[in-house]
């Protein structure tokens, strides 16, 4: 999963020739190319044998009248990473303006590469921190932030569970 969640968020148009990614950015990894930081996603997600997929897939949507610049998407990215108390996690993001909205696909990984435990967002309130985030986004670029979706089984936007 982890292979076709990082592929559909930065190359979404190897799936569906309409969808569009603009811009992308892998964080935290020790590899510079995708194939490599999937596998290393993957490897280190299989080290929380407890856990049956700690990589989370959120989705950040803009007004449709907004168009976030990387530098704004790359930034709210982190910002929402903290709020979740994921800083040193490794994570993927890209950019898809194929839409009315402009939106930006995260994958995290919540298993620490340091201790190999799956952080819990927010002791398990990962929607209120996750709204917290949006919060702080919009207050620090003016802009208007929304979550579309959280989905931690399904890579795809039509499994989508609508927060809002």
């Amino acid at each position: 999963r982890a292979f076709g969640l990082a592929e559909y968020i930065t190359e979404p148009q190897l799936s569906n020739e309409l969808e569009k990614c603009i811009y992308s950015e892998a964080v935290n990894f020790l590899s510079t190319d995708l194939k490599s930081q999937a596998a290393e996603m993957v490897a280190l997600s299989q080290e929380a044998v407890k856990s049956k997929d700690p990589i989370d897939h959120w989705v950040l949507s803009w007004k449709a009248n907004e168009r976030p610049t990387p530098q704004q998407a790359s930034e709210a990215a982190a910002i929402f990473i903290k709020q979740c108390g994921l800083e040193d996690h490794q994570y993927i993001i890209g950019l898809h303006d194929d839409t009315e909205n402009m939106h930006l696909h995260i994958a995290v990984n919540r298993v620490h590469p340091d201790t190999c435990k799956v952080t819990k967002i927010n002791k398990g309130f990962d929607k209120e921190a996750a709204h917290q985030a949006i919060a702080i986004i919009e207050k620090k670029q003016g802009s208007s932030c929304s979550i579309i979706y959280f989905d931690r089984n399904y890579p795809a936007c039509h499994f989508c569970t609508d927060l809002q």
